[in-house]
């Protein structure tokens, strides 16, 4: 967003990539390619409500993390992201929820898995650097992130289709690793019914062995 005063809408854009999406009929998506990118920028976001004084212009960043329910129309709570199963409520409680990113330096790091220990990691990081810029930029880059980030948004009615796309956009393997592309591919020729079985088995393994492990293990495979 650079240094200076200059209103954010002169400010150029910035270019975030592109996603990849199964969007049917229903308001929610999956998403195939990208949930780092909106991760990142979700635990973002959480930090710069965290650390901007101003409550009135804090409480302006929640409705991009959630969106608040009512008891009058009886709506539930609808979270912007939703994170696989076995982290969707460390990432509601710890990021998401006004506060929760506060008791993030409470946890014990060795009581958490491996993805929930990267996500109070950086999100501490990100605490930290935006508490030590001024409320101004805090302001002006809440701003940025929410009217001058861009994301393509490729988007299939299928998984078959989808997860075809995703193998396309990165066979070149340059910020992906080849186990995410090769658990796209093989998780995408299941038949529908049986992905999100089979996906927690796989992120079981992972979890288990751990990331390092894990590709060692694809590595013994190919040799056999």
């Amino acid at each position: 967003m650079g240094d200076s005063n200059e209103p954010i809408d002169a400010v150029s854009s910035y270019f975030l990539g592109s996603i990849v999406l199964i969007k049917g009929d229903k308001p929610d998506a999956e998403v195939i390619d990208g949930q780092q990118r909106l991760t990142t920028l979700t635990i973002l976001v959480s930090a710069l409500r965290a650390s901007i004084s101003d409550e009135v212009l804090a409480k302006e960043l929640t409705p991009y993390l959630y969106q608040k329910g009512g008891w009058v129309n009886k709506t539930p709570t609808l979270y912007r992201l939703i994170l696989r199963k076995r982290d969707e409520e460390f990432f509601r409680e710890n990021i998401q929820d006004e506060g929760g990113i506060r008791n993030l330096n409470n946890l014990n790091s060795a009581d958490i898995s491996d993805s929930q220990r990267n996500i109070k990691n950086n999100a501490l990081k990100l605490l930290e650097r935006s508490e030590n810029i001024s409320e101004s930029d805090k302001i002006r880059l809440a701003q940025f992130i929410v009217t001058q980030c861009f994301l393509v948004v490729v988007s299939t009615p299928n998984s078959d289709s989808a997860y075809r796309i995703f193998s396309v956009m990165n066979d070149r393997g340059l910020d992906l690793s080849p186990i995410d592309i090769l658990k796209a591919d093989i998780i995408g020729q299941i038949s529908e019914q049986q992905q999100e079985s089979y996906t927690a088995k796989w992120e079981d393994i992972e979890e288990e062995l751990r990331r390092d492990k894990f590709r060692e293990l694809f590595s013994h495979i190919r040799m056999i």
